[in-house]
């Protein structure tokens, strides 16, 4: 069942926006890292210029996050250059423990740093949840992380 979910998640992530990243002629996906409470493997494809997807998998019991994201490169980056970017969004999150399972709604709010002249970059995000299957919770799971674009 872990793997059927797995496997679904990432075929929903990359095939739904297949079609409206190759609009974009910019970055459109990248594969990466992240340590936090969602310790595993993250990935993102832009829609547009502005607005992207981002899907994470959890190595411990099972977790996946989607998040639509909106970007804002003119808030921090000085002399024009872009690299430093705020973004927001929202999304959800499945968590299957050997103790429980949760469904919950995420607000997301993030910095990314672009690594210039490199397909790197580096990133740290908030994301304050609430748990509506499970029990009702609220929580906020913090990130960072590394993603390098395809």
């Amino acid at each position: 069942m872990k793997k059927h979910l797995i496997v679904l998640f990432f075929v929903i992530v990359f095939q739904s926006n297949a079609n409206s990243a190759q609009k974009y002629s910019g970055k459109e996906n990248s594969l990466g890292v992240v340590v936090g409470e969602f310790t595993g493997l993250i990935g993102k494809m832009w829609e547009n210029k502005v607005n992207a997807y981002s899907a994470a998998i959890a190595f411990r019991g099972l977790g996946l996050h989607l998040d639509y994201l909106w970007h804002d490169k003119s808030m921090l980056s000085p002399n024009n250059r872009k690299l430093l970017t705020i973004y927001y969004g929202l999304g959800g999150e499945l968590k299957e423990t050997k103790r429980s399972n949760s469904l919950g709604f995420r607000g997301v709010g993030g910095i990314v740093y672009q690594i210039e002249k490199n397909p790197f970059e580096i990133f740290g995000e908030l994301a304050p949840t609430v748990r509506i299957i499970g029990g009702i919770d609220v929580g906020v799971t913090t990130l960072i992380g590394a993603r390098f674009y395809l």
